[in-house]
């Protein structure tokens, strides 16, 4: 959706070229490329990700292919005023004065990789101009930890010693088979410890939205609805 600012007033619906605004889902943009380009992304000045765990568990390809169209030159001139623009979109430096927010309830692998290699502030704040800000991380410290577990027995609170935390390296020929490897870990051996009577409240936490979407299939397949809850993102 696109918004134009003029005055006191907004404008909703406007074509994206002549935006202010651009509120839009990283799916969306990439539909409409074979039709618009990504010409109307070149002109960003502040960019905001909100939410983007939950795109890497939907798909990741969405958003880089976002972020690497981002402040590109256009390659097309569509009624430009040349005389408004300013002299770093003339010099092809407005993607190292861009201002990028990445929003995330979880820390994210990928989403840091996107983060360094597509937000090029630390460069601007080194080589070119000492006055512009650079790169801020703010990771939030969350109280409690998975080693301090209070146990409720008979109404009687008991401090339970810290769990054993059990670390399994799969062996795995190239890291792109490692999303498989760890599937057909959790199908041959993961599975048969749910359907044991003896264990109850577990939790699966999956890497990636592939596999989740395998693994429950699976818990579908072998375990009672009753017994197997999914909670989708």
């Amino acid at each position: 959706m696109g918004l134009a600012v003029k005055g006191n007033t907004f404008r909703l619906y406007t074509d994206f070229y002549n935006s202010d605004i651009i509120i839009a889902s990283p799916l969306s943009l990439k539909q409409i490329e074979d039709k618009q380009g990504f010409d109307y992304l070149s002109s960003l000045e502040v960019l905001v990700v909100y939410g983007g765990d939950v795109m890497c568990m939907q798909n990741y390809d969405h958003l880089r292919c976002v972020l690497e169209n981002c402040n590109l030159t256009i390659k097309k001139d569509r009624n430009t005023d040349i005389s408004r623009l300013r002299e770093y979109f003339m010099n092809d430096l407005q993607k190292y004065m861009r201002q990028s927010v990445f929003v995330n309830c979880v820390l994210n692998s990928n989403l840091l990789a996107l983060l360094h290699r597509h937000c090029f502030n630390p460069i601007v704040c080194l080589l070119l101009l000492s006055h512009i800000q650079g790169r801020l991380e703010m990771r939030p410290v969350y109280p409690g930890s998975v080693a301090d577990i209070i146990v409720l027995l008979n109404g009687w609170i008991h401090m339970q010693t810290p769990p054993r935390q059990l670390f399994l390296r799969l062996p795995c020929d190239a890291i792109t088979q490692a999303s498989d490897a760890r599937v057909k870990y959790v199908d041959a051996n993961v599975i048969k410890v749910l359907n044991n009577s003896a264990y109850k409240r577990i939790l699966l936490y999956c890497d990636s939205y592939f596999e989740y979407v395998y693994v429950k299939r699976l818990l579908m397949e072998s375990c009672d609805e009753r017994e197997c809850g999914v909670i989708d993102e």
